[in-house]
């Protein structure tokens, strides 16, 4: 869907597209994330990155001569997931005369490998007076780093594992997917 998504949003302006598999670049010949960025940043002028490794993305930009675009990049970040989220809920918020200013979130389910829910944690930190529900069973809950991220903006963050707590009057409800083999029991996954 991702990459749908962009392939048809450039279509739609007026470009064009290359799409290249990572079986089909010289990565797996050992040739470095830096030496391909150099490379596909003269074939083009802007590039959409996906990659299963956490920073790669990022690695990629810093080499590459064109901007970067990051659609995903291991457990870690999703931003143009978030930004698409952000977008769907500032629609609905304002269906209310509501703003993301003031936002009250729930945030289920998978919270420590959802890259999309990093993102979009990463991109609510800039807004004001936000409360984040975060419901996640003790082995999902949201990494460190975010949650210091949150907190250091001054969100107002709650941890539960009660789902009929964590729901309760909030504005907005984001339900990330839990894979069962995170969990010993399959039971454990299906509450989340």
């Amino acid at each position: 869907r991702t990459r749908l998504s962009f392939y048809l949003a450039i279509k739609q302006l007026g470009g064009g597209t290359l799409t290249l598999r990572s079986n089909e670049l010289h990565l797996a010949k050992g040739e470095s994330l830096a030496d391909t960025a150099q490379v596909l940043s003269g074939y083009s002028d802007i590039i959409v990155m996906r990659h299963p490794e956490n920073g790669s993305v990022r690695k990629f930009a810093e080499a590459s001569r064109v901007p970067v675009i990051n659609a995903g990049d291991g457990s870690n970040e999703h931003p143009s997931q978030a930004l698409l989220d952000l977008y769907t809920i500032q629609k609905e918020l304002s269906q209310n005369n509501k703003s993301l200013d003031s936002l009250r979130i729930a945030l289920v389910g998978d919270l420590k490998y959802g890259r999309a829910v990093h993102s979009l944690c990463k991109i609510l930190s800039l807004y004001s007076n936000v409360k984040l529900n975060l419901i996640s069973p003790e082995e999902l809950k949201l990494p460190k780093d975010i949650l210091n991220q949150l907190n250091n903006s001054g969100a107002h963050v709650v941890q539960t594992e009660n789902l009929e707590e964590g729901i309760s009057e909030v504005d907005i409800i984001y339900v990330t997917r839990v894979q069962e083999e995170r969990f010993n029991d399959k039971q454990d996954a299906n509450k989340y």
